[in-house]
Protein backbone atom coordinates (compact mmCIF):
# COMPACT_ATOMS: atom_id res chain seq x y z
CA UNK A 1 0.00 0.00 0.00
CA UNK A 2 0.99 3.41 -0.90
CA UNK A 3 2.36 5.71 1.86
CA UNK A 4 -0.22 8.37 0.81
CA UNK A 5 -2.63 5.37 1.45
CA UNK A 6 -1.22 4.56 4.53
CA UNK A 7 -1.79 8.14 6.03
CA UNK A 8 -5.34 8.13 4.86
CA UNK A 9 -5.82 4.92 6.69
CA UNK A 10 -4.86 6.33 10.09
CA UNK A 11 -6.57 9.33 9.20
CA UNK A 12 -9.89 7.58 8.82
CA UNK A 13 -9.42 6.08 12.52
CA UNK A 14 -8.77 9.25 13.76
CA UNK A 15 -11.61 11.45 12.19
CA UNK A 16 -14.36 9.04 11.92
CA UNK A 17 -14.24 5.15 13.75
CA UNK A 18 -14.36 6.79 16.71
CA UNK A 19 -17.55 9.20 15.91
CA UNK A 20 -14.85 12.81 16.14
CA UNK A 21 -14.29 14.98 13.34
CA UNK A 22 -10.98 16.30 14.51
CA UNK A 23 -8.68 14.36 16.12
CA UNK A 24 -10.81 15.53 19.50
CA UNK A 25 -11.77 12.97 22.39
CA UNK A 26 -14.21 14.31 24.98
CA UNK A 27 -12.12 11.81 27.61
CA UNK A 28 -9.52 12.98 30.04
CA UNK A 29 -6.71 10.67 31.38
CA UNK A 30 -4.62 10.55 35.07
CA UNK A 31 -1.99 8.47 33.07
CA UNK A 32 1.35 9.39 34.17
CA UNK A 33 3.49 7.06 31.44
CA UNK A 34 3.77 3.66 32.77
CA UNK A 35 3.37 1.04 30.74
CA UNK A 36 0.63 -0.87 32.39
CA UNK A 37 0.81 -3.85 29.98
CA UNK A 38 1.76 -5.18 26.05
CA UNK A 39 0.33 -7.49 24.37
CA UNK A 40 1.90 -9.37 21.19
CA UNK A 41 -0.57 -9.45 17.95
CA UNK A 42 -0.41 -12.41 16.30
CA UNK A 43 -1.15 -13.85 12.43
CA UNK A 44 0.12 -13.53 9.08
CA UNK A 45 1.64 -10.22 8.02
CA UNK A 46 1.21 -8.86 10.88
CA UNK A 47 4.82 -7.54 11.73
CA UNK A 48 4.83 -5.67 7.97
CA UNK A 49 1.55 -4.15 8.32
CA UNK A 50 1.47 -0.39 7.89
CA UNK A 51 -2.17 0.31 8.39
CA UNK A 52 -2.63 -1.37 12.11
CA UNK A 53 -5.56 1.33 13.68
CA UNK A 54 -6.58 1.28 17.34
CA UNK A 55 -10.40 1.69 18.33
CA UNK A 56 -11.68 1.96 21.98
CA UNK A 57 -14.87 1.58 23.71
CA UNK A 58 -15.85 1.42 27.08
CA UNK A 59 -13.72 -1.38 28.16
CA UNK A 60 -12.63 -3.02 25.09
CA UNK A 61 -9.72 -2.57 22.43
CA UNK A 62 -9.97 -3.62 18.90
CA UNK A 63 -6.82 -3.62 17.01
CA UNK A 64 -7.40 -3.09 13.50
CA UNK A 65 -5.06 -4.75 10.34
CA UNK A 66 -5.45 -5.00 6.57
CA UNK A 67 -7.61 -7.48 7.08
CA UNK A 68 -8.55 -8.66 10.95
CA UNK A 69 -9.99 -7.21 13.63
CA UNK A 70 -8.60 -7.89 17.07
CA UNK A 71 -10.78 -7.50 20.34
CA UNK A 72 -8.75 -7.18 23.64
CA UNK A 73 -10.45 -6.63 27.01
CA UNK A 74 -8.81 -3.52 29.48
CA UNK A 75 -5.71 -5.72 30.71
CA UNK A 76 -4.61 -7.23 27.34
CA UNK A 77 -6.91 -10.09 27.39
CA UNK A 78 -7.20 -11.34 23.59
CA UNK A 79 -11.55 -12.10 23.49
CA UNK A 80 -11.89 -12.71 19.44
CA UNK A 81 -10.79 -11.77 15.99
CA UNK A 82 -12.48 -11.92 12.86
CA UNK A 83 -11.91 -11.05 9.02
CA UNK A 84 -12.76 -7.70 6.88
CA UNK A 85 -11.95 -6.81 3.35
CA UNK A 86 -8.52 -5.74 2.81
CA UNK A 87 -7.86 -1.55 3.94
CA UNK A 88 -11.13 -1.04 4.34
CA UNK A 89 -12.60 0.85 6.94
CA UNK A 90 -14.11 -0.11 10.43
CA UNK A 91 -16.24 2.07 12.58
CA UNK A 92 -17.98 2.21 16.13
CA UNK A 93 -21.67 3.52 16.25
CA UNK A 94 -23.93 2.68 18.47
CA UNK A 95 -22.33 0.36 20.76
CA UNK A 96 -21.95 -1.92 17.22
CA UNK A 97 -18.47 -2.35 15.57
CA UNK A 98 -19.37 -2.02 11.23
CA UNK A 99 -17.15 -3.13 8.98
CA UNK A 100 -17.42 -5.27 5.62
CA UNK A 101 -17.50 -8.81 4.64
CA UNK A 102 -14.36 -10.94 4.04
CA UNK A 103 -15.90 -12.68 1.00
CA UNK A 104 -17.55 -9.13 -0.70
CA UNK A 105 -16.03 -5.46 -0.17
CA UNK A 106 -19.85 -4.36 -1.23
CA UNK A 107 -21.45 -5.90 2.01
CA UNK A 108 -21.42 -4.32 5.19
CA UNK A 109 -21.56 -6.55 8.47
CA UNK A 110 -21.62 -5.65 12.26
CA UNK A 111 -21.14 -7.15 15.35
CA UNK A 112 -21.60 -6.16 18.88
CA UNK A 113 -18.42 -6.60 21.13
CA UNK A 114 -19.05 -9.97 21.77
CA UNK A 115 -18.79 -10.77 18.39
CA UNK A 116 -22.28 -11.80 17.88
CA UNK A 117 -24.11 -11.10 14.50
CA UNK A 118 -25.91 -7.66 14.28
CA UNK A 119 -26.31 -6.21 10.48
CA UNK A 120 -25.66 -8.46 7.83
CA UNK A 121 -25.97 -8.66 3.82
CA UNK A 122 -26.19 -5.03 3.48
CA UNK A 123 -25.30 -3.75 0.14
CA UNK A 124 -22.88 -1.11 -0.15
CA UNK A 125 -23.89 0.71 -3.17
CA UNK A 126 -20.89 1.63 -5.93
CA UNK A 127 -18.00 0.03 -3.97
CA UNK A 128 -16.75 -1.38 -7.17
CA UNK A 129 -12.94 -2.30 -8.74
CA UNK A 130 -12.72 1.14 -9.64
CA UNK A 131 -13.67 2.71 -6.77
CA UNK A 132 -13.03 3.51 -2.75
CA UNK A 133 -14.80 4.31 0.31
CA UNK A 134 -14.10 7.80 1.40
CA UNK A 135 -17.34 8.19 3.63
CA UNK A 136 -18.60 5.15 5.35
CA UNK A 137 -21.23 6.54 8.55
CA UNK A 138 -23.23 3.30 9.70
CA UNK A 139 -26.12 3.27 11.86
CA UNK A 140 -28.57 1.18 12.81
CA UNK A 141 -31.08 2.84 10.20
CA UNK A 142 -28.58 2.60 7.06
CA UNK A 143 -25.83 4.17 6.02
CA UNK A 144 -24.76 7.57 4.79
CA UNK A 145 -21.58 7.19 2.14
CA UNK A 146 -18.97 9.11 0.23
CA UNK A 147 -17.54 6.63 -3.00
CA UNK A 148 -15.21 8.21 -5.44
CA UNK A 149 -14.65 6.62 -8.70
CA UNK A 150 -11.51 6.69 -10.31
CA UNK A 151 -10.72 6.54 -14.12
CA UNK A 152 -11.46 2.64 -15.49
CA UNK A 153 -9.80 1.22 -19.09
CA UNK A 154 -13.17 2.25 -20.54
CA UNK A 155 -14.00 5.60 -18.62
CA UNK A 156 -11.31 8.07 -18.34
CA UNK A 157 -13.16 10.09 -16.23
CA UNK A 158 -13.08 10.86 -12.08
CA UNK A 159 -16.21 11.35 -10.26
CA UNK A 160 -18.05 10.47 -7.16
CA UNK A 161 -21.03 10.22 -5.01
CA UNK A 162 -22.90 10.84 -2.06
CA UNK A 163 -25.67 9.11 -1.25
CA UNK A 164 -27.87 7.36 1.92
CA UNK A 165 -29.16 3.84 1.97
CA UNK A 166 -31.39 2.25 4.42
CA UNK A 167 -31.93 -1.02 5.82
CA UNK A 168 -35.02 -2.39 4.18
CA UNK A 169 -34.95 -0.22 1.35
CA UNK A 170 -34.54 -1.61 -2.59
CA UNK A 171 -32.02 1.28 -3.73
CA UNK A 172 -30.61 5.01 -2.63
CA UNK A 173 -32.60 7.07 -0.19
CA UNK A 174 -31.50 9.85 -1.63
CA UNK A 175 -27.75 10.16 -4.01
CA UNK A 176 -26.02 13.26 -5.47
CA UNK A 177 -23.25 12.72 -7.91
CA UNK A 178 -20.76 15.20 -9.33
CA UNK A 179 -19.56 14.02 -12.75
CA UNK A 180 -15.70 15.02 -13.67
CA UNK A 181 -15.03 16.26 -9.93
CA UNK A 182 -12.59 14.81 -7.23
CA UNK A 183 -13.04 15.46 -3.50
CA UNK A 184 -10.05 17.54 -2.77
CA UNK A 185 -10.31 17.00 1.50
CA UNK A 186 -11.24 13.94 3.46
CA UNK A 187 -15.19 14.79 3.83
CA UNK A 188 -16.53 14.99 7.32
CA UNK A 189 -20.05 14.04 8.34
CA UNK A 190 -21.79 15.33 11.87
CA UNK A 191 -24.45 12.74 12.91
CA UNK A 192 -26.03 14.97 15.44
CA UNK A 193 -26.28 18.08 13.26
CA UNK A 194 -27.10 15.81 9.97
CA UNK A 195 -24.42 17.54 8.04
CA UNK A 196 -22.06 16.53 5.51
CA UNK A 197 -19.20 18.51 4.41
CA UNK A 198 -17.21 17.64 1.00
CA UNK A 199 -15.46 18.99 -1.43
CA UNK A 200 -14.99 19.41 -5.33
CA UNK A 201 -11.77 20.54 -6.82
CA UNK A 202 -13.52 24.08 -6.19
CA UNK A 203 -16.21 24.45 -3.88
CA UNK A 204 -17.19 23.47 -0.42
CA UNK A 205 -20.61 21.50 -0.70
CA UNK A 206 -22.48 21.07 2.62
CA UNK A 207 -25.78 18.58 2.65
CA UNK A 208 -28.20 18.18 5.30
CA UNK A 209 -28.61 14.69 5.18
CA UNK A 210 -30.93 14.88 8.39
CA UNK A 211 -33.44 16.84 7.21
CA UNK A 212 -35.54 13.79 6.38
CA UNK A 213 -36.63 12.18 2.62
CA UNK A 214 -34.60 12.50 -0.42
CA UNK A 215 -36.62 15.61 -1.69
CA UNK A 216 -35.18 17.53 1.37
CA UNK A 217 -31.53 17.14 1.30
CA UNK A 218 -30.15 20.08 0.22
CA UNK A 219 -26.57 21.37 -0.88
CA UNK A 220 -25.29 24.58 -0.32
CA UNK A 221 -21.86 25.71 -1.47
CA UNK A 222 -19.42 28.11 -1.22
CA UNK A 223 -15.61 28.39 -2.63
CA UNK A 224 -12.90 26.71 -1.10
CA UNK A 225 -10.44 28.34 1.44
CA UNK A 226 -7.45 27.43 -0.26
CA UNK A 227 -6.64 26.51 -4.12
CA UNK A 228 -3.58 24.54 -3.51
CA UNK A 229 -3.24 20.59 -4.10
CA UNK A 230 -3.20 19.73 -0.57
CA UNK A 231 -6.19 20.40 1.70
CA UNK A 232 -6.88 19.17 5.14
CA UNK A 233 -10.12 19.79 6.85
CA UNK A 234 -12.07 19.06 10.37
CA UNK A 235 -14.93 20.29 11.80
CA UNK A 236 -16.34 20.80 15.93
CA UNK A 237 -19.48 20.58 17.51
CA UNK A 238 -20.41 24.15 16.66
CA UNK A 239 -20.32 23.19 12.76
CA UNK A 240 -16.97 25.34 12.43
CA UNK A 241 -15.29 24.18 9.39
CA UNK A 242 -10.84 24.03 9.90
CA UNK A 243 -9.18 24.24 6.62
CA UNK A 244 -5.19 24.09 6.24
CA UNK A 245 -4.32 24.77 2.81
CA UNK A 246 -2.21 27.17 0.54
CA UNK A 247 -2.43 28.80 -2.01
CA UNK A 248 -0.93 31.94 -4.41
CA UNK A 249 -1.86 34.41 -1.59
CA UNK A 250 -0.83 32.38 1.87
CA UNK A 251 -0.37 29.07 3.53
CA UNK A 252 -2.23 28.74 6.96
CA UNK A 253 -5.15 27.39 8.70
CA UNK A 254 -8.21 29.38 7.82
CA UNK A 255 -11.54 28.42 9.98
CA UNK A 256 -15.30 29.44 8.37
CA UNK A 257 -18.80 28.86 9.82
CA UNK A 258 -21.09 26.67 7.28
CA UNK A 259 -21.71 29.97 4.95
CA UNK A 260 -17.54 30.76 4.11
CA UNK A 261 -17.74 33.35 6.18
CA UNK A 262 -14.41 33.96 7.66
CA UNK A 263 -14.27 33.10 11.62
CA UNK A 264 -10.00 33.89 11.72
CA UNK A 265 -7.35 32.75 10.01
CA UNK A 266 -3.24 31.92 11.07
CA UNK A 267 -0.49 32.30 8.29
CA UNK A 268 2.26 29.62 8.74
CA UNK A 269 5.66 29.50 6.00
CA UNK A 270 4.82 25.31 6.85
CA UNK A 271 3.41 23.87 3.67
CA UNK A 272 0.53 21.49 3.88
CA UNK A 273 2.29 18.94 2.35
CA UNK A 274 4.43 18.08 5.27
CA UNK A 275 1.13 17.79 7.64
CA UNK A 276 0.49 14.63 8.57
CA UNK A 277 -2.88 15.08 9.76
CA UNK A 278 -6.28 17.46 9.44
CA UNK A 279 -6.27 20.13 12.29
CA UNK A 280 -6.63 18.74 15.52
CA UNK A 281 -9.34 21.01 17.27
CA UNK A 282 -8.44 20.46 21.17
CA UNK A 283 -10.85 22.31 23.95
CA UNK A 284 -8.10 25.15 24.52
CA UNK A 285 -6.21 25.55 21.21
CA UNK A 286 -5.97 24.21 17.54
CA UNK A 287 -3.19 22.14 16.75
CA UNK A 288 -1.30 21.87 13.06
CA UNK A 289 0.73 18.89 13.12
CA UNK A 290 3.92 18.74 10.47
CA UNK A 291 6.31 16.16 10.30
CA UNK A 292 8.39 17.96 12.32
CA UNK A 293 6.31 20.96 14.75
CA UNK A 294 2.97 20.83 16.48
CA UNK A 295 1.70 24.37 16.41
CA UNK A 296 -0.76 25.06 19.19
CA UNK A 297 -2.69 27.92 18.16
CA UNK A 298 -6.10 30.29 19.61
CA UNK A 299 -8.01 32.73 17.83
CA UNK A 300 -5.32 33.14 14.96
CA UNK A 301 -2.93 33.31 17.44
CA UNK A 302 0.68 31.07 18.14
CA UNK A 303 0.68 30.51 21.58
CA UNK A 304 3.45 27.73 21.34
CA UNK A 305 5.41 25.06 19.07
CA UNK A 306 7.10 21.99 20.17
CA UNK A 307 9.33 20.38 17.77
CA UNK A 308 10.11 16.37 17.33
CA UNK A 309 13.89 15.82 18.56
CA UNK A 310 14.88 13.13 16.40
CA UNK A 311 12.06 11.62 13.82
CA UNK A 312 8.96 12.48 12.63
CA UNK A 313 5.92 13.26 14.03
CA UNK A 314 3.24 10.75 12.94
CA UNK A 315 -0.05 11.20 14.99
CA UNK A 316 -1.69 13.32 17.82
CA UNK A 317 -4.95 13.00 19.97
CA UNK A 318 -6.52 16.25 21.75
CA UNK A 319 -8.20 15.54 25.32
CA UNK A 320 -10.94 17.09 26.79
CA UNK A 321 -8.24 18.17 29.70
CA UNK A 322 -6.34 20.53 27.44
CA UNK A 323 -3.88 17.78 27.20
CA UNK A 324 -2.65 16.70 23.96
CA UNK A 325 -1.08 13.23 22.70
CA UNK A 326 1.54 13.35 20.16
CA UNK A 327 3.23 9.95 18.63
CA UNK A 328 7.51 10.29 17.05
CA UNK A 329 8.78 7.38 16.50
CA UNK A 330 8.97 5.36 19.03
CA UNK A 331 8.04 7.98 21.69
CA UNK A 332 4.83 9.05 23.38
CA UNK A 333 4.37 12.59 24.69
CA UNK A 334 1.44 13.77 26.51
CA UNK A 335 2.12 17.65 26.17
CA UNK A 336 -0.03 19.84 28.78
CA UNK A 337 -1.92 22.79 27.63
CA UNK A 338 1.13 25.46 27.79
CA UNK A 339 3.03 23.08 25.99
CA UNK A 340 5.24 21.57 28.81
CA UNK A 341 5.63 17.96 28.60
CA UNK A 342 3.34 16.07 31.14
CA UNK A 343 5.35 12.59 30.35
CA UNK A 344 7.64 11.00 27.39
CA UNK A 345 7.28 7.48 27.43
CA UNK A 346 9.98 5.27 25.44
CA UNK A 347 8.27 1.96 24.06
CA UNK A 348 10.72 -0.75 22.51
CA UNK A 349 8.86 -0.41 18.85
CA UNK A 350 7.89 2.02 16.68
CA UNK A 351 4.59 3.39 17.00
CA UNK A 352 2.14 3.28 13.61
CA UNK A 353 -1.48 4.23 15.31
CA UNK A 354 -2.85 7.05 16.78
CA UNK A 355 -3.21 6.76 20.47
CA UNK A 356 -6.61 6.06 21.91
CA UNK A 357 -8.61 6.48 25.40
CA UNK A 358 -11.01 3.98 26.95
CA UNK A 359 -13.85 5.17 29.23
CA UNK A 360 -11.33 4.46 32.11
CA UNK A 361 -8.63 6.94 30.78
CA UNK A 362 -6.29 4.35 29.98
CA UNK A 363 -4.21 5.11 26.86
CA UNK A 364 -3.49 2.79 24.05
CA UNK A 365 -0.75 3.01 21.08
CA UNK A 366 0.50 -0.13 18.90
CA UNK A 367 3.61 -1.07 16.60
CA UNK A 368 4.23 -3.12 13.97
CA UNK A 369 3.88 -5.91 16.22
CA UNK A 370 2.78 -5.43 19.78
CA UNK A 371 -0.40 -3.26 21.83
CA UNK A 372 0.69 -0.39 24.85
CA UNK A 373 -1.21 0.06 27.44
CA UNK A 374 -0.57 3.43 29.32
CA UNK A 375 -1.27 4.50 32.64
Amino acid sequence: MSGEGIAIMAIYAQLFASACNNSYVDLASEALGRIAWEKRISGDGVEQTETRLLLSSANTVLVVDDEIIYALDGAGKSLWSKEKWRNTPVVIRNEAIYHTSPADKTIMEAVDFKNNLQVKDFWIPDTGKYSSLVLFEPSREGLVAQVQYMPTPVEGEKSFIVYSVKQDGLGYEWSRSFDEEVSVAMPVFNPISGLLVTTTQKEVLILDVGSGGAENVSVRNFPLPYSGEKLWLSCDDRNYLYWAGSDKKSTGLTVTDLSGKEIWQFITDLRPADMTMPPIVGSDHVYLLHRKMLTAISNGIRQWTFKAKTEEFRSATALSDGTILVVEGNILYRLESNGEILFQVELPEKLITPPVLDAAGNIYVAGRKTVFSIQ
